[in-house]
């Protein structure tokens, strides 16, 4: 796979739902198979037409970030990047994966987990905590076949225990036409 950086990023969406301060996120707690220092993600921002559905479309420092890891279980990284607050909510979807009630995603894939963790490792493989209870919406592939997504839409609603590290209760991924045809760095 492995795509270049090129024009036409992405829409950027509504931002987090909860009270969510600054605060530190919580580590990987180990190696992180994705090192944010070698990976070149493509920065996905509000395109100038406005056509995101957030509110904080335009919110600097927040953008959509994606890689697919082909393996004998293939896996999706759709990442919401977001500087301001140090945090990187991570959704991981794996092909062929099982279906989860409420979530909705390309033919398939199926929910791996989702997590929260630092914006320095954005996108990430790695499991970070905490860990997401529920996650429901939908993600819907923009082109390609079964297992060829290449661009995505995401309208996703992470659920969040309580916890010490900065991560609101609940989280919005909303975004359009998000990259996610680059290799996800090891």
């Amino acid at each position: 796979m492995g795509g270049s950086a090129g024009a036409g990023g992405s829409q950027v969406g509504a931002g987090g739902v909860a009270d969510s301060g600054p605060g530190g996120a919580a580590g990987s707690g180990g190696s992180d198979p994705l090192d944010a220092a070698d990976a070149e993600p493509r920065v996905d921002v509000a395109d100038a037409a406005g056509k995101a559905d957030g509110s904080d479309a335009a919110q600097t420092g927040v953008s959509y970030v994606g890689c697919m890891y082909i393996g004998q279980i293939d896996r999706m990284v759709i990442a919401k990047r977001d500087i301001p607050r140090g945090l990187c909510f991570n959704l991981v979807l794996t092909g062929p994966g099982p279906a989860t009630p409420g979530l909705t995603v390309p033919p398939g894939y199926g929910l791996d987990y989702a997590s929260a963790g630092p914006s320095s490792a954005c996108p990430s493989l790695g499991f970070s905590s905490p860990r997401a209870t529920q996650v429901t919406g939908i993600v819907e592939g923009r082109d390609g076949g079964t297992l060829q997504v290449r661009r995505v839409n995401v309208h996703v609603t992470m659920s969040f225990p309580a916890n010490d590290a900065g991560v609101p209760a609940t989280e919005l991924l909303e975004a359009e036409d998000v990259d996610v045809d680059r290799e996800c760095s090891r």
